[in-house]
């Protein structure tokens, strides 16, 4: 008896042993993470707290070994058997920044840990060989065939740039990795950035226009929640919606003034022949889209041109038939601007008014009656999987790991909006990025 306690002691001393240098070991991670480099001045920076998700991961690994063993696979290409942590040093939490200049380009700085191996894992990532990389004076630069990434860097740094608008910015890159020692400083010295605040998986901040934004992987969830300024939206302190069937495969609503949207697109629109001044007088302010389960059949005519037995070229109607999703936007304006809306943009879309409503469909007959009621929220957007979705948008990554999506959004100050996300991902008990990036 005396032998089991001083077992079952000692077994309990060594997990407690463990745990404490676990601990330990996590919280000087987080403090030398306060040492990343970021530019000085950043308007923007997120946050992707490294540690906190691997540790979530880890965790749901062991309670669901079965979804994480991978067995019999071996890598295509040289790099794809090679883990991140073995080319560059991933702090505990990696910080992304953007600057005032470049707003839509993302960079951040690591330490190198094996340069070799770095090389050899982005031509896998990028998809390019060793003939890609380009040499200056102590060091070197690469870019993915889209200019969506690109890198800068030499055997102890490298500076990466993850591009949204695919515009080639590697001489950027490369200016601001000249003057990396005057520019960048670390991230427990900027001022307008309080990450200590929100406990999230990645935090999002902007100090200029304090547009702040989070999101939390769960088990089989994703909680995101942004509190930013909206210069082209303007929701009302008043909303008001249709009651829209729960049945559909997306309900989606906006009560807002629009007009600085219609502005910006001004171009798009005008391409549809759309009369964008009269759009902006005589829009009401509301609208709604219905995407029912099925699919509608439309015809279409399609004029080709053949050869008679004259040689002669004579035109020869075919008529085709199209399966399109079934689909409902209604809009609250004036009735007589239905004159001006296209009647085909991506498919045929048939009309039906009511007072001040317009209805756009994709069926011939539809059902488009339903009441107004105050609510809480001036944009709604429910979606639920369903066999049509795949079908038309099955191209999207990742669309068939995610069983339903629900945001909300309302007016929190003048110009300023609140929204609230949950994404419900197909398998409950797995960890939601898990599923997001597991072949």
């Amino acid at each position: 008896m005396k032998i089991a306690k001083r077992v079952f002691f000692l077994v309990v001393g060594l997990i407690a042993v463990i745990a404490i240098g676990f601990y330990l070991f996590l919280q000087i991670r987080e403090v030398r993470s306060r040492n990343v480099l970021v530019h000085g001045q950043s308007q923007s920076i997120v946050k992707i707290a490294v540690d906190r998700i691997l540790w979530d991961i880890a965790r749901n690994a062991i309670t669901h070994p079965g979804y994480y063993r991978q067995e019999g696979k071996t890598p295509a290409r040289p790099g794809a058997s090679m883990r991140l942590d073995e080319a560059v040093v991933i702090p505990a939490n990696l910080y992304f920044f953007s600057t005032e200049s470049d707003t839509l380009t993302f960079y951040a700085m690591l330490q190198v840990r094996d340069e070799q191996v770095l090389k050899v894992s982005l031509q896998y990532h990028l998809g390019i060989d060793s003939s890609a990389f380009a040499h200056d004076k102590g060091y070197w630069y690469v870019s993915s065939e889209n200019k969506r990434f690109s890198f800068v860097g030499n055997d102890k740094e490298v500076l990466m740039a993850v591009n949204l608008d695919r515009l080639d910015k590697i001489e950027r890159l490369r200016d601001m990795w000249h003057y990396r020692s005057k520019m960048m400083k670390p991230i427990k010295e900027m001022e307008g950035f309080d990450f200590g605040k929100e406990k999230a998986d990645i935090v999002y901040y902007d100090r200029w226009n304090k547009n702040t934004a989070t999101a939390d992987f769960g088990q089989g969830k994703i909680i995101s929640t942004a509190d930013i300024a909206l210069d082209l939206i303007h929701l009302t302190d008043k909303p008001q919606a249709r009651v829209l069937p729960v049945g559909n495969v997306l309900n989606f609503y906006c009560h807002a003034d629009l007009k600085p949207l219609f502005e910006k697109y001004r171009h798009t629109l005008s391409n549809y022949n759309i009369p964008i001044d009269t759009l902006k007088q005589y829009y009401g302010g509301y609208m709604d889209i219905q995407w029912k389960q099925g699919g509608v059949l439309q015809q279409d005519t399609v004029v080709a041109y053949d050869y008679d037995d004259s040689f002669e070229l004579i035109p020869k109607k075919e008529v085709r038939e199209e399966a399109v999703p079934n689909l409902i936007l209604t809009l609250r304006m004036s009735p007589h601007l239905s004159a001006y809306l296209p009647q085909k943009i991506f498919y045929v879309f048939h009309q039906a008014r009511k007072e001040d409503l317009i209805g756009l469909s994709t069926a011939a007959q539809f059902e488009n009656s339903y009441a107004f009621e105050d609510t809480g929220q001036a944009f709604h957007m429910v979606y639920n999987r369903d066999a049509s979705v795949m079908k038309y948008l099955g191209w999207i990554p990742c669309i068939d790991r995610i069983q339903s999506w629900k945001t909300c959004g309302k007016r929190a100050a003048e110009k300023r909006t609140e929204f609230k996300s949950e994404l419900t991902m197909a398998d409950p008990h797995i960890h939601a990025l898990a599923q997001l990036i597991t072949d």
